[in-house]
């Protein structure tokens, strides 16, 4: 087989994409080894100054950030608008952001050493916490063999010990400690379940992986909200990679295997902002689901926008009763712990992107129903807080979450859902 033979077998072509590279690979990479020990955990403490972790535990809650696919490869002035309100937040003086977590595609097209400096350690310079990261398809696709899968990624987020990385050039920041490819990270108010799903299209972890998950799960402190992170998302109504089945068949399974019930989940991916509440086997409450991967890349998906019909992905099955997808209130609500509060903050795009910066696109809103039939109770889609006017609405574009966590007083479920979440216009 011949060396371009054996490409178009790894990367086959389905058409052209909107970052005009080629389609994920059939088969997942092998995951290098582990920078730590097993169960492979990350205390917040060993990332703070001694003084900036004691103010946090005395504190009632921690705030931090949450966004994916950041990567400014074609148009960096996003990129770094969003990283410049990031790290704004983090500079204030009352209740600053205290770390940020990346959702996967930290640098695009392929992982490439070469690009951390341009896409992440330039972009990050002024942002004065800890950041910390799961890969995602394209941080773990390599572009060819001459360096195996996330080679670049493990040499700047999983080092034994904080290094002056040869990527980061003339900026201070160092490596970070990540034990594995996917870790926990524990804080005085939240733990943070982050997963590595791979490079495959619909994601995917080994039996090691998801038996770790289920532990994971199971041996979270009951007294704080519990987050679960990935790349792949299970539910998205975007008209480009679509929800993942296999990504909702491992967070089922382990809610079910593991007895526990997540606050909530966040993923990437999908270059857009989407709010769900994802229906449980067992019944109960909704399990909240979070799309965050606007933060930076340059070309948003779509959604839905009046003049266009569901994405083809969600007919595989259409003999199946339809959910309904419903316009939400002017105040948005969703089922959750009351100990983790969301902030959605809209980053204003240059004007001749207006088409591609507010997911529901078009003039800015939805329909008051739409229909969406491949599978019963698939979760219901809650957009964005619509803005106070049309061409604000078409100029924004939630592009971070901002996540505050708070001690937790209801015991080991943390599922009480008595006090819905409020998520203002900010």
């Amino acid at each position: 087989m011949t060396e371009q033979e054996a490409a178009r077998a790894r990367f086959p072509q389905r058409g052209k994409s909107p970052a005009s590279v080629p389609a994920p690979p059939r088969h997942p990479e092998p995951l290098p080894d582990p920078a730590g020990p097993a169960p492979y955990r990350l205390a917040l403490e060993s990332l703070l100054p001694a003084g900036e972790y004691t103010q946090i535990s005395g504190d009632d809650h921690v705030t931090f950030q949450m966004t994916g696919d950041v990567g400014g490869v074609h148009s960096p002035e996003i990129q770094l608008a969003v990283a410049g309100a990031m790290a704004n937040d983090g500079h204030r003086a009352h209740d600053p952001a205290r770390f940020l977590y990346l959702l996967g595609d930290v640098v695009y097209y392929n992982g490439e050493a070469s690009q951390y400096y341009p896409q992440f350690y330039e972009p990050y310079a002024d942002y004065p916490g800890p950041i910390l990261a799961v890969p995602g398809n394209h941080d773990g696709t390599p572009i060819d063999d001459s360096a195996p899968s996330l080679a670049a990624f493990t040499a700047n987020f999983c080092t034994t010990s904080p290094q002056v990385s040869p990527d980061a050039r003339d900026i201070r920041r160092l490596t970070m400690t990540q034990p594995n490819v996917y870790f926990t990270l524990q804080t005085p108010f939240v733990t943070i379940v982050g997963m590595y799903d791979n490079v495959v299209a619909d994601g995917y972890l080994d039996d090691d992986q998801k038996q770790w998950l289920v532990s994971e799960m199971q041996s979270a402190p009951g007294d704080r909200p519990l987050i679960l992170a990935s790349h792949h998302p299970m539910l998205s109504l975007d008209q480009f990679h679509g929800p993942s089945e296999y990504m909702e068949q491992v967070i089922d399974e382990a809610i079910r295997s593991s007895g526990r019930v997540p606050a909530c989940v966040f993923a990437g991916h999908v270059h857009n902002y989407q709010r769900w509440e994802h229906p449980l086997a067992g019944g109960g409450d909704p399990l909240p689901f979070i799309v965050s991967g606007a933060g930076g890349y340059w070309n948003l998906h779509h959604i839905m926008t009046p003049d266009r019909s569901v994405p083809a992905a969600l007919h595989r099955r259409p003999r199946q009763p339809a959910a309904q997808l419903r316009r939400s209130r002017p105040q948005l609500h969703a089922r959750d712990s009351p100990h983790v509060r969301h902030h959605d903050l809209p980053v204003p795009r240059r004007r001749h992107r207006r088409e591609r910066c507010h997911h529901a696109g078009g003039n800015g809103h939805l329909p008051p129903t739409l229909t969406q039939p491949p599978r019963p109770q698939l979760g219901k889609w809650q957009p964005a807080q619509p803005a106070r006017d049309a061409s604000r609405r078409a100029a924004e574009q939630p592009a971070f979450a901002v996540i505050e966590a708070s001690a937790a007083t209801r015991g080991a479920g943390n599922n009480d859902p008595s006090q819905p979440l409020q998520c203002p216009v900010s």
